[in-house]
This record gives C-alpha cells, sequence and structure tokens, in this order.
C-alpha cells in the first residue's frame, strides 16, 4: 500500500492502519482508538484521510482526530497540505 500511496498520490503516510486487519469497521471507535495509539501521539496531531462522510471524516472528528474527505485520488494532495 505505501508503494501504491506514494505512486499514486505522490505523498508518502507515516503509515497505514486497514479496518479488514483489525477487525472492526469504521465508524467503530476501536479502529481509531488503534490508530492513537501506534501513533503514539496526541488525537489532533492526526489527519484520517477518508472518502466517507461518516465512517471516516465523522468517525476520525469523535475520536478528536483531524478529518481530511477526500473523493478523488487528484485531492488527496490538497488535503494533506491543507492540514499540516
Amino acid at each position: 500500500m505505501h508503494n501504491f500511496l506514494e505512486s499514486t498520490f505522490g505523498c508518502v503516510f507515516r503509515f497505514g492502519i486497514y479496518s479488514d486487519l483489525l477487525g472492526y469497521a469504521k465508524p467503530n471507535e476501536a479502529f481509531f482508538d488503534k490508530i492513537i495509539k501506534s501513533c503514539g501521539v496526541a488525537a489532533d496531531n492526526i489527519l484520517h484521510v477518508g472518502d466517507d462522510a461518516i465512517c471516516d471524516l465523522q468517525g476520525a472528528r469523535s475520536a478528536g482526530m483531524r478529518g481530511a474527505l477526500v473523493r478523488r485520488s487528484e485531492d488527496i494532495q490538497e488535503a494533506v497540505y491543507d492540514a499540516v
């Protein structure tokens, strides 16, 4: 996935956590708690990028994280750089 993100979007994320590997579906609070614990930083310093307003954006914000809603792959760079 790391190589896909870099080649497709031109940016690299520190890491990825995927709900199918955790056994939790977004917006399950346990999914976002795992992200926060894995990062080792405050929730408000984490940007969760996704394409679903409820599962990704609302779920991240409910956990205290920042969220970016991206509908098209072309928009991901703008969303990430706006959040920095």
